[in-house]
């Protein structure tokens, strides 16, 4: 993906806060301005980010670079139009018009947003993101019922750990575990969503879990096999 504007994909169906001024008369519209520029930046970039990871199933770097051009374009119309009503809720709206043009160039299916989704990423808060936070559950819980898996050897490290492991698995294998494990999605669910078959969903998961027993990360808290309890 490059930083240029793109035109969108033509099926959003959020309203445009600058182009339906029915429903956001009442909104002062902003200025282009410097300060407001960054403002917007640091107060709704991350929960931005939040929103786009979700979409790509806890992929936060995809995230960060959809939300990246998507910040681009919201400044480009900004500076074109003189001013803006709801700049945070316009730049959610362009990031999820650029997640579904990249998920469908990958040939994967668009998660649809809810009300909930647009409205806990408009309310984070940009020093300690409520996003973040619930993102960092999503990774205790995905941590804490992979250590009940049988087919997970347990050990003592702690869920912090295992989360720091977690994080450095390949992408594909971190998204089912996540999906199966943080989310309690079934086989077939998660397949839908990464268009994949059950099988290769079974692989990544086995992979993913002989990766995590793997990990540097996890080799000294690893308990010996005699005590390990299935």
């Amino acid at each position: 993906m490059t930083g240029a504007q793109r035109p969108p994909s033509g099926d959003h169906e959020s309203p445009d806060p600058d182009s339906d001024p029915g429903e956001y008369e009442h909104q002062p519209r902003i200025r282009y301005d410097r300060d407001e520029v960054l403002r917007v930046r640091d107060a709704g970039v991350p929960g931005a980010i939040a929103f786009a990871s979700k979409r790509f199933l806890g992929d936060h770097s995809a995230a960060e670079e959809v939300v990246a051009t998507a910040f681009q374009e919201l400044v480009q119309r900004w500076q074109e139009k003189g001013s803006l009503r709801e700049p945070r809720k316009l730049l959610i709206q362009i990031v999820e018009l650029r997640v579904k043009d990249e998920l469908r160039r990958q040939k994967r299916r668009p998660i649809p947003s809810t009300e909930e989704d647009i409205s806990a990423a408009l309310h984070c808060d940009a020093v300690m993101t409520r996003c973040a936070v619930e993102d960092a559950a999503i990774l205790r819980a995905t941590a804490a019922n992979v250590k009940d898996d049988p087919d997970f050897a347990n050990g003592l490290f702690t869920d912090e750990l295992l989360v720091k492991a977690l994080r450095t698995l390949p992408t594909r294998q971190r998204q089912v575990l996540i999906r199966l494990y943080g989310y309690g999605d079934s086989l077939d669910e998660v397949a839908a969503l990464l268009v994949a078959t059950k099988p290769s969903v079974k692989a990544l998961r086995q992979r993913g879990l002989a990766e995590l027993k793997a990990s540097p990360l996890l080799a000294h808290y690893r308990s010996p096999a005699s005590e390990v309890q299935r």
